[in-house]
């Protein structure tokens, strides 16, 4: 029972909501009755409807399908027919009697098994020779049989027809062939009203045809305003269809679609659809009525409807019944929270949670959730009303922390470098920060808050730009203000400063308020327009660099392509002995020396050239209007004539010249740097023919470096064809003279048989990589032929073959695995490999190759030194790197007989090594007196013309077949 306190007075004249709900849901449910009877009603005549249009297509489709393969057949048979034996030979000889003879046996056969009605055989001028038939009027319809059989001996080709004239038939006329001529023509025919026959046992449904319209009065006729008065040809059932095609005549049938009708007779409901079946030229169409009967599917769908009023109304009852009660007692408990609503405005929570205390039910509904929530509410409100008290203590506490802020924000803007300003866009003033002030010298005077008066400080090219980016940010087009301008100072002066702002907005996006800082930024625009200087600049001598003299030739490009009246010269001049002067003085007084021609240079220059320093002692001169060679010498004359004075700085006297190139400017030069290029080409020529020297730019300049884009162009194919071979040099024991080793040479041999020197292709490869795949297959060759002397164990002793790697290869991380795995496949020890380098190829990176050559020594591999003594620290390298083998350079041996420094050289280099444990050769050996004096400083081995050139592989095998060794002929 409701506790007295909630309690509230009820007016008797209310209607209860469960009543409004049982009326409101019943009407509701009352139209989705009625709804869903229509739709059901609806949704069975639509299947109905769309079920008798498929079988209608069904059946027409089966008809007109009938028809093709009645005729189809029909053709197939007559041209089967002149295949008989002599019936060929027989009409081409129009004989008649033999006709009849020859074909008389299979005119029963024809007509019991195809229902064949006419047989016609025509000569080759359309005659008719014989004809057969079964047709009960006569005379035949000689008429379109003649015309088609005209048409089948013109064109050859079969032909199918239709003729009702007397009776309808299904007519082909095929032409008789032999030997590649026409001998006649056949023609068979079959009553149209066979397809009734058919028709019947493919389809539930009677057919009747109808010939085209006729005044025959005596056969049985159809007459419909439809289909005027028409013959009937063919009938299924007649005694079940005839009185329906009287009442169809009789009677007006309801039409359901074009050519479709609804016809009731004996209460029997038919559907009658007329089919336009074959259309003759000049008689009209046969059509077809297709008479089916729908009684049982009309009655099925009146059943449904009653069924379905039936079920409906059941269903309507019990669910009124259900909701009268699910009403009842929800809107009982409703009724119960909506009383102790009040309570939680009073703060009495205690009686409110006593009132609602919950009873578990087995089904929870929405009133569970309901009642539930509202004793949630009671207890958050309960809670919140102790949170609120909690919150009025600390606010106290709050407040005196935010004055805290305050004053830490006051002092930061206080000792912030920038000037704050807040700008209140309602009433149109602007607060500036006294550093603000400081900035623009106003610290000991007031400044104004109007923001016209800082703005009148803005430097008029500034001011447009600044009023732009402020109107942006207003607006919302940019999430913040950031913009650099120049201010007025009070002493006259400009000041850069960097404004940054941000507007603040109302609900609706519209800003209210602007404030930001500016921030003193002149010193590092200073900077910026000296690094934007020296960007284009030279440093030493503030000349325009590169960067900047390319843009001005761009320019002067383009003048020329919009004018070719006009022209230009490009000088690009180079120092001659320039080092020396560095290397003798040092760079500052090289230094110096540059500013002094860089000035000297400048004087010599008419308005509008240009003069730029490209680097180092190399600079460049833009001459403007200058189209010949001609032109262009005064200003070297004039160059030359500045400097036949002497350079004095530091109280020292210099002198110095110039070689220079020159490019005169053309329509087809489009790009700067190649003209520069082409300029430092021809500066290139003039320093290599005399220094001081003036040449001018050819394009035959071009030609060696065209060279080398051909040859490696030819390279790369070369390695791909393998047009390389590997030639062997022995390496002899110069104490013995027996050959104790190979050194295995690269050779190119072109397809045209040309012969590329290892000079030219070998430090092309280096610098291209191409020297990676080169040496790989290097690798694998050389392997290969060691093995293969291994492997016929001519000597109990290792022949070993050395191997030249380069630095770029000690770099390739592919070159272990490769030794590897040639060693691995052609079963070799590794002592029969050696593998040669140059000091050059480790001084790079020492410690990486230094790595690289304790693993090849780990394998098992010798080390050779190869070019000792020209290197950059034979000392030290020869003492760090493992080498096995030292290999004095060729350039020491040739100068032996000439030079006794090297002699001696040469003696105290064996001497070293031998100390160190290695073993020494003598490369580029070429005299019996070299070898008897390189023997006598204990060299161990010798390799040069004096025995042997390189050699082919071929001549290789039989020097170590034949074990060859080499004597002094002059004896020692």
């Amino acid at each position: 029972m409701m506790p007295p306190l909630f309690q509230q007075d009820r007016k008797p004249h209310l209607i209860s909501l469960k009543w409004k709900a049982f009326w409101l849901f019943g009407a509701f449910f009352s139209g989705l009755f009625l709804f869903y009877i229509h739709f059901n009603h609806q949704n069975l005549k639509q299947s109905y409807a769309m079920q008798r249009a498929s079988t209608q297509q069904h059946v027409q489709l089966a008809l007109t399908g009938l028809v093709d393969l009645s005729q189809n057949n029909l053709l197939n048979l007559a041209q089967l027919i002149p295949a008989l034996s002599g019936l060929r030979e027989t009409l081409e000889q129009e004989d008649t009697d033999a006709l009849h003879a020859l074909f008389a046996p299979h005119w029963a056969s024809l007509q019991l098994d195809s229902d064949i009605a006419l047989a016609l055989f025509a000569n080759a001028s359309g005659k008719t020779l014989a004809s057969w038939h079964t047709l009960a009027s006569q005379p035949l319809p000689l008429e379109s049989i003649e015309r088609a059989v005209a048409q089948v001996l013109d064109s050859e080709l079969p032909r199918n027809f239709v003729d009702c004239r007397p009776e309808c038939l299904l007519l082909s006329a095929v032409p008789v062939l032999s030997e590649g001529e026409t001998r006649g023509a056949l023609v068979m025919g079959r009553p149209l009203f066979t397809l009734v026959q058919d028709f019947q046992q493919i389809a539930q449904a009677d057919i009747v045809l109808l010939a085209p319209p006729s005044g025959d009065d005596e056969a049985i006729t159809v007459q419909h305003p439809a289909l005027c008065p028409r013959e009937v040809i063919g009938i299924t059932g007649a005694a079940r269809v005839l009185p329906l095609l009287k009442a169809f005549q009789t009677q007006q049938p309801k039409p359901l679609a074009p050519h479709r009708w609804q016809l009731s007779h004996q209460q029997q409901h038919y559907e009658i659809i007329v089919q336009p079946l074959i259309q003759l030229p000049s008689q009209g169409a046969i059509c077809a009525l297709i008479i089916t009967d729908v009684g049982e599917a009309l009655q099925h769908i009146s059943r449904s409807f009653y069924r379905n009023i039936l079920l409906g109304l059941g269903a309507f009852g019990l669910l009124q019944v259900l909701l009268f009660g699910l009403a009842h007692s929800s809107l009982s408990r409703l009724s119960r929270v909506a009383a102790v609503l009040p309570g939680l405005a009073e703060q009495r929570f205690g009686e409110v949670r006593d009132t609602l205390a919950l009873t578990p039910h087995h089904w929870p509904d929405e009133l569970d959730t309901l009642e539930h929530t509202t004793l949630t509410l009671t207890e958050r409100l309960e809670s919140l009303e102790q949170n609120i008290q909690q919150y009025t203590c600390s606010l106290a506490q709050k407040m005196q922390e935010l004055s805290v802020e305050r004053e830490r924000y006051e002092l930061a803007v206080a000792g912030a470098n920038d000037g704050i300003w807040d700008w209140n866009l309602t009433t149109d003033r602007v607060f500036f920060s006294p550093r603000w002030q400081n900035i623009l010298g106003y610290a000991d005077v007031s400044h104004e808050d109007s923001p016209d008066h800082w703005l009148d400080c803005v430097h008029n090219e500034d001011l447009e730009k600044l009023q732009r980016d402020l109107q942006h940010h207003l607006e919302g087009a940019t999430p913040w203000l950031e913009n650099e301008h120049r201010l007025r100072h009070t002493d006259g002066a400009y000041r850069w400063v960097l404004c940054r702002a941000m507007a603040v907005r109302n609900a609706s996006g519209y800003a209210y308020r602007l404030a930001g800082s500016i921030s003193d930024i002149t010193q590092r625009r200073r900077i910026e327009e000296q690094l934007s200087h020296d960007a284009l600049h030279d440093l030493l001598t503030g000349l325009p660099n590169r960067n900047l003299f390319l843009d001005r030739l761009e320019q002067a490009i383009y003048r020329l392509q919009r004018n070719p009246g006009s022209g230009f010269a490009v000088l690009l001049l180079d120092l001659d002995n320039f080092k020396t002067i560095n290397d003798g003085f040092g760079h500052h007084f090289g230094d110096q020396v540059l500013v002094e021609v860089a000035n000297r240079l400048h004087s010599c220059l008419r308005t509008g050239d240009s003069l730029a320093r490209l680097g180092g002692d190399e600079f460049s001169i833009l001459l403007d209007e200058a189209r010949t060679l001609e032109q262009a010498e005064p200003l070297v004359l004039r160059i030359r004539a500045a400097f036949t004075l002497p350079i004095t700085v530091s109280g020292y006297e210099v002198f110095t010249s110039f070689s220079v190139g020159i490019v005169i400017g053309a329509d087809h030069d489009i790009r700067p740097a190649e003209l520069l290029r082409n300029a430092d080409t021809a500066m290139y020529h003039a320093k290599a023919k005399s220094k001081g020297g003036l040449i001018l730019f050819q394009e035959s300049m071009h030609t060696s470096a065209m060279h080398r884009i051909t040859l490696e162009t030819a390279l790369r194919y070369a390695i791909e064809r393998e047009e390389f071979s590997l030639f062997y040099q022995p390496i002899v024991a110069l104490e013995s003279g027996q050959l104790t080793g190979f050194e295995a040479l690269i050779r190119w041999q072109k397809a045209n048989d040309q012969i590329v020197s290892p000079a030219d292709f070998i430090p092309l490869a280096e610098e291209t990589g191409l020297i990676i795949p080169l040496g790989r297959w290097i690798i694998n060759e050389a392997i290969a032929k060691a093995a293969a002397w291994y492997h016929q164990q001519l000597e109990g002793r290792p022949l070993p073959i050395n191997i030249n790697v380069s630095g770029r290869q000690i770099k390739d991380a592919g070159l272990l695995p490769e030794l590897r795995k040639a060693l691995q496949t052609h079963q070799l020890p590794p002592e029969w490999i050696k593998i040669e380098l140059t000091e050059s190829a480790v001084i790079d990176d020492p410690d990486h190759a230094l790595a690289i050559l304790e693993q090849i020594k780990d394998m098992g591999l010798g080390l050779c030194m190869d070019d000792f003594g020209t290197g950059y620290s034979s000392l030290s390298q020869l003492h760090t790197l493992p080498f096995d083998v030292v290999k004095i350079d060729g350039s020491f041996i040739r100068r032996m007989d000439k030079n006794i420094h090297d002699t001696g050289m040469i003696n105290a280099i064996i001497t070293m090594t031998h100390k160190l444990g290695k073993t020494v050769v003598a490369e580029c050996v070429e005299s019996w007196w070299q070898v008897e004096v390189l023997r006598k400083m204990h060299c161990q081995g010798g390799q040069g013309y004096v025995f042997s050139p390189p050699v082919n592989a071929a001549k290789a095998d039989t020097l170590v077949q034949q074990g060859t060794s080499w004597k002094n002929p002059e004896g020692a």
